[in-house]
């Protein structure tokens, strides 16, 4: 417009333009404001300046646009806090928790716990009157009757993203009653999340010996090596410093290891004060607030790595002699499990696992059961290292149970053998077993049964069968 009527200046511009702008604010303000809009210099004209100057009408002009934002995002608000309580079920993860000496940190007795990702599941359990999330517990009676097969594990022990049915132990019974009729089998399971074998030893001593288990089912997944050692449990968990809330192991000055107890406020005093003040002023009451909180949470875990330095920069697992001692770049400590490379706290998280398998083997031996390994698909597939394309956890564990003639029943083999993918066993979000893992493990674990039903020998002696 400018150029077709260089005569008339700005002037056309803003009448051909921004006509209608040009007139409300004429209207509403008169020659009290004055509208100029920048445009090309020619030689018989100057550019305008461009500012709008009003004097008083500036603040309240001002105080109605942030009204109106914050009228804007309240309204915002409340569509995705009705949305959300109309599509999801809950979204407050709730797990009461309290102390039980010499053991640690379990689910208070009958406690409904509540577990969701937001996305693939949403359930609803009740812990036993033991702290477990598993149904009532045996008498020893019962158990002394019947085949039974006892499981200590961690989270995917513990299982709390499917029902209790659900559960592989749960499913083995169900599946032993119709393929082995002969064996009475009952079944118990001990897990609590974040643990590894060592963390897990109390288990057995307070909880699992009394029921006199024929068979005793250690479940291990691939965090299990870094678990064992307090050390990595702290680089894995810096703010919260879990380690110290269970028994864990450590080494004496001599080299030899040894258990110390958990301590009792540990978890009170690095978790439950922020975390107390956060939901109970914030995102108790809100589905939209316990949404963005969860996906704030979630994405900064999944960006954190696991710190591999010590303060002045070295490689806390490299030799003392390797080349990677000091480095500039991002250096998992998971990749010297991997690679089998371990040196420092990888290797004391070696022994100490260990040592806890030695001390399962010991006590089962003394208490008439057998024990076997169940090793998770998360020893083979999870995670995946460019840099260990060969190498994996399960090659660990396999080093370690052989070395104690403990059976190894390895669950991503059985996947394959089976024609499945251990992918669809899991929950893609969260990498925990969903129903088909679940029916998956209670499958392997029935193969090896099958394959070695001697291990209810003091049941099968009284049935008659062989």
């Amino acid at each position: 417009a400018f150029r077709d009527r260089p005569q008339d200046g700005w002037r056309a511009v803003c009448s051909q333009l921004l006509s209608p702008h040009c007139r409300l604010a004429y209207e509403r303000f008169g020659n009290r404001i004055r509208i100029t809009v920048p445009v090309l210099i020619t030689n018989d004209q100057s550019p305008p300046s461009t500012r709008i100057s009003g004097g008083a009408r500036a603040l309240p002009i001002i105080a109605w646009n942030a009204l109106l934002s914050l009228i804007g995002l309240l309204l915002i608000a409340v569509t995705g806090e009705i949305y959300y309580r109309v599509k999801l079920p809950f979204v407050a993860i709730s797990k009461p928790k309290t102390f039980v000496k010499d053991v640690g940190y379990l689910y208070k007795p009958h406690a409904e716990v509540r577990s969701t990702n937001l996305s693939e599941f949403w359930t609803i359990s009740r812990a036993n009157s033991l702290g477990f999330l598993d149904r009532e517990p045996l008498s020893p009676q019962r158990t002394a009757e019947s085949c039974h097969i006892a499981m200590i594990g961690d989270s995917f022990v513990a299982a709390s993203q499917v029902p209790i049915e659900a559960k592989f132990h749960v499913r083995l019974e169900h599946e032993a009653r119709r393929k082995l009729p002969n064996l009475d089998v009952t079944t118990s399971a001990f897990g609590w999340d974040a643990t590894g074998p060592v963390n897990q030893l109390p288990f057995y001593e307070h909880y699992v010996q009394r029921l006199k288990p024929d068979l005793l089912v250690l479940a291990i997944v691939h965090n299990d090596f870094e678990n064992s050692s307090p050390f990595l449990y702290d680089q894995h968990y810096p703010s919260r410093q879990l380690a110290l809330t269970m028994v864990h192991a450590v080494r004496s000055g001599t080299g030899s290891i040894r258990l110390r107890p958990p301590r009792h406020k540990a978890f009170a005093e690095f978790v439950e004060p922020a975390e107390s003040w956060i939901h109970s002023w914030v995102l108790s009451k809100s589905f939209l607030g316990q949404v963005f909180y969860r996906h704030m949470i979630d994405r900064m875990t999944g960006i954190q790595s696991i710190s591999s330095r010590d303060n002045s920069g070295k490689c806390i697992c490299c030799s003392k002699t390797s080349s990677d001692r000091k480095f500039s770049e991002d250096h998992d400590f998971q990749i010297h499990f991997l690679k089998n490379d371990l040196h420092g706290p990888c290797k004391d998280a070696f022994d100490f696992l260990g040592f806890a398998l030695d001390r399962f083997q010991q006590m089962a031996q003394r208490d008439g059961a057998s024990l076997v390994v169940l090793a998770t698909d998360t020893l083979r597939d999870y995670p995946r290292s460019e840099e260990a394309a060969d190498q994996g956890y399960h090659i660990l564990a396999r080093k370690l149970t052989e070395a104690r003639g403990i059976p190894f029943i390895d669950l991503y083999d059985y996947v394959v053998r089976q024609g499945g993918r251990a992918e669809d066993g899991r929950f893609a979000l969260d990498r925990h077993w969903n129903i088909q893992g679940h029916q998956w493990a209670a499958e392997a674990l029935l193969e090896y049964l099958e394959r070695n039903q001697a291990v209810c020998d003091t049941y099968s002696a009284d049935a008659g069968t062989p």
